[in-house]
């Protein structure tokens, strides 16, 4: 009966240690999930200073890119400029992990996202002729910082190094983490 007593009351201290090693986690993280929303709060702008980025643009580069394309088109009467790309919110989370996985098999881990602006040219389409955005990882690579891909060889190298004479130009066997195709439209209605 002793020993019983004693399993007993080694399981019932077992559970309570653990119960409270949980809550320690939980704590810990719910910790980490209110600075992380501090530090993004820092970042977030009023909807007043989105409207007058919108309406900036809308004078300063929209108008702009619209009579550019008219004039070098000179039989069509209209073009409406893009003005917001979106990806839905699981290719971003996802993405964010696969890149995060990728650098790290490759030697590095990320420490930013980059969004270049782009255009697509001439295509066809929807897209022809309009502006759109993609994505690039950042990291420490081969000695210093920057966009990166992954090499042949399987480790993290540097974009810039690849667009300047790097010998693996012509191979498939590099590996772009580059994120486009989002959805890229002309202005809609509501939002702004």
């Amino acid at each position: 009966m002793k020993t019983i007593t004693k399993i007993i009351g080694l399981v019932l201290g077992l559970c309570l240690y653990s119960l409270s090693s949980c809550q320690e986690k939980k704590k810990d993280a719910d910790q980490e999930i209110h600075l992380g929303k501090d530090e993004i709060r820092k970042q977030i702008i009023s909807l007043a200073d989105a409207d007058s980025l919108y309406l900036n643009y809308s004078r300063r580069r929209a108008t702009a890119i619209s009579e550019f394309e008219i004039r070098n088109r000179p039989d069509e009467k209209q073009f409406i400029p893009t003005r917001f790309v979106d990806f839905d919110l699981e290719t971003i989370k996802n993405y964010i992990k696969y890149v995060e996985s990728e650098a790290k098999n490759g030697g590095t881990k990320v420490d930013s996202l980059r969004i270049y602006l782009g255009n697509y040219g001439n295509s066809s389409g929807e897209i022809n002729r309009h502006n759109t955005v993609f994505i690039v990882p950042t990291a420490k690579a081969q000695g210093s910082s920057g966009g990166i891909y992954i090499g042949a060889d399987g480790k993290a190298k540097l974009m810039r190094k690849y667009f300047n004479g790097n010998n693996e130009i012509n191979s498939n066997k590099q590996n772009s983490l580059i994120l486009n195709f989002g959805h890229c439209c002309p202005p809609k209605n509501g939002d702004f």
